[in-house]
């Protein structure tokens, strides 16, 4: 019987452009807990890259960072412009698990 690496997503809004926020720090102190022989993880970043401060760290541990470059969340168009690239994304991209914070 063939081991299944489990697939997560964590996905994230940007807060704000060059900082990263509580959010990334403890989406990311959780990642370094996981178990690299049968956790495989993927972080999403909605806007601004949040991960920057932890991208070498995460990458060395296997980890991909993504970003959908949505930077508009207001009004009717803004949330449907989120939820077309989140959408999209999960159309390419297949996973057992998805953490939304």
């Amino acid at each position: 019987m063939q081991d299944h690496r489990m697939r997560v997503l964590l996905l994230t809004s940007g807060f704000q452009k060059n900082s990263s926020g509580g959010i990334a720090a403890f989406l990311f102190n959780f990642y370094r807990e996981m178990d690299p022989r049968r956790i495989d993880a993927d972080f999403v970043a909605i806007a601004y890259q949040c991960f920057d401060l932890y991208r070498k760290a995460i990458e060395l541990l296997g980890g991909r960072l993504h970003c959908l470059n949505v930077h508009r969340f207001k009004g009717i168009t803004g949330k449907r412009n989120y939820l077309k690239a989140v959408s999209q994304f999960l159309d390419e991209h297949e996973y057992d698990i998805i953490h939304i914070n």
